[in-house]
């Protein structure tokens, strides 16, 4: 019976992700056309669609996720370890976090070193454990938060240190 229902539990995972994919691929399109026809108030139209592509981005990891999830159970999970700018990565997490830092009202800045290495990773694997730990520092921490990255040499060779500040 436990096999069965654990089963039925991923089967029902994968099925769900399927279905969500084709509202969240809807939404995004509807983001981009949008951003192409509303030149009657700019101000507002890009608010209103930076909010949009943010729900977007959200169902999309949600889906994501549970499709991880799917994956790790059966043991399918693949990471897709590719060259990273980890700069663009930092941008792009702390872009999505943005709006629940300044409801909290606390200050998100990036310090990444000139000149830093790519980085060899999964990037949506890294944007989530980013994303985790800059939204735990909002949730849980009283100050203004700065991710860091510089290059380190050491016993391992050259490599990249990633550091989340909380200071305040």
């Amino acid at each position: 019976d436990m096999r069965r229902l654990e089963a039925m539990r991923r089967d029902f995972v994968a099925n769900v992700s399927h279905e969500l994919r084709t509202p969240v691929a809807a939404v995004r399109s509807a983001v981009e056309t949008l951003r192409g026809a509303a030149a009657a108030d700019p101000t507002a139209t890009a608010q209103f669609l930076a909010l949009l592509e943010r729900n977007a981005e959200r169902l999309h990891r949600l889906v994501e996720d549970l499709l991880d999830l799917s994956r790790i159970e059966s043991r399918e999970l693949r990471l897709d370890r590719q060259p990273l700018d980890l700069g663009a990565v930092v941008a792009h997490v702390l872009w999505f976090l943005a709006p629940e830092a300044d409801k909290r009202g606390v200050r998100l800045d990036a310090a990444i070193a000139e000149g830093l290495p790519k980085v060899l990773a999964d990037r949506r694997a890294l944007e989530q454990i980013l994303g985790n730990l800059v939204d735990n520092a909002i949730k849980y921490g009283a100050g203004p938060i700065t991710v860091r990255a510089r290059t380190q040499g050491g016993d391992g060779g050259p490599g990249v240190s990633l550091v989340e500040e909380v200071s305040g």
